[in-house]
């Protein structure tokens, strides 16, 4: 994965860029979340997510070397299959994973890694095309009971207050 995306790292932004803002910004609002909220960003590419939530606290976890170097975050190199995440239980206000579920090995484990990292608010797109889409949705369901799923373009979001 992080080959093909260090391939693509300088057209990355022109080519998903302006579909992701969307997502955050959709997030943004679903969630309510202020700009002292400190956000886990899981799958960070380039860091788009700068331009919407431009006053928080971010940190980026990716394993694209070559696309956390265009970030303006935080950020940690880091293959998010190698589980546990290295965080402390409760170390983010808000964790975010915008179309990246679908690359985890382990859905159920992701999904229990997310819960405790996140102090009080998730969010997570899945790619509606993605072959595992049902798989996923199951194991977020699991380990977010609340959780709520909308249809959102090419994915859909569960977004869950803890």
């Amino acid at each position: 994965m992080a080959n093909y995306y260090d391939e693509m790292a300088d057209g990355y932004d022109a080519l998903h860029g302006e579909e992701q803002i969307k997502k955050y910004s959709l997030i943004k609002k679903s969630l309510d979340i202020s700009s002292h909220e400190t956000i886990l960003d899981i799958g960070h590419g380039s860091g788009v997510i700068a331009a919407v939530f431009e006053e928080n606290d971010i940190t980026g976890i990716d394993n694209s070397e070559k696309l956390l170097e265009k970030s303006r975050c935080r950020t940690i190199n880091w293959d998010f299959n190698d589980l546990p995440l290295p965080f402390e239980d409760d170390s983010f206000d808000t964790v975010l994973c915008v179309t990246a579920f679908h690359h985890s090995y382990d859905f159920n484990v992701l999904a229990k890694e997310i819960k405790r990292i996140a102090r009080s608010k998730v969010a997570v797109s899945l790619l509606k095309k993605s072959p595992s889409i049902e798989e996923q949705k199951n194991a977020l369901k699991s380990i977010f009971e609340s959780a709520e799923f909308e249809n959102i373009g090419i994915d859909i979001l569960m977004t869950v207050l803890l």
